[in-house]
């Protein structure tokens, strides 16, 4: 199940998101924890044991945040093919588009909002 899940985990997501996690319940969530975030920076101007400077920094790091919620806005595309017969065909193909995706990334700039994780199956 492990290997499946790292295989293909969006795509084993999807229906459990459909059907558990609406886009309107991901749009409220996304705005409470957004709120939280506006709180949290109106909070770190009133803290006396921190310098102007580590407050700037915090506000910088505040700023670059990514609120992932729930799933991606776009479901990840995958590019290989399920040999149904072979257990380890599958596992290899899955790896080498995982090892390809993983380069494609490392040329993304930095703050990309790719999910290092999978929504729940």
């Amino acid at each position: 199940m492990a290997a499946t899940d790292g295989a293909l985990g969006e795509a084993l997501a999807q229906p459990f998101v459909k059907k558990h996690f609406t886009p309107a319940a991901k749009e409220a969530t996304e705005k409470y924890v957004a709120e939280i975030g506006r709180a949290f920076g109106a909070e770190l101007e009133k803290l006396a044991w921190m310098d102007k400077a580590t407050k700037e920094k915090a506000r910088e790091k505040l700023a670059k945040m990514a609120y992932l919620i729930g799933y991606p806005s776009k479901w990840r595309t995958y590019d290989f093919t399920v040999d149904a017969k072979s257990w380890a065909k599958t596992a290899l193909a899955a790896r080498a588009f995982q090892f390809k995706d993983d380069l494609r990334a490392g040329r993304q700039a930095r703050g990309s909002r790719r999910w290092g994780r999978r929504p729940p199956p």
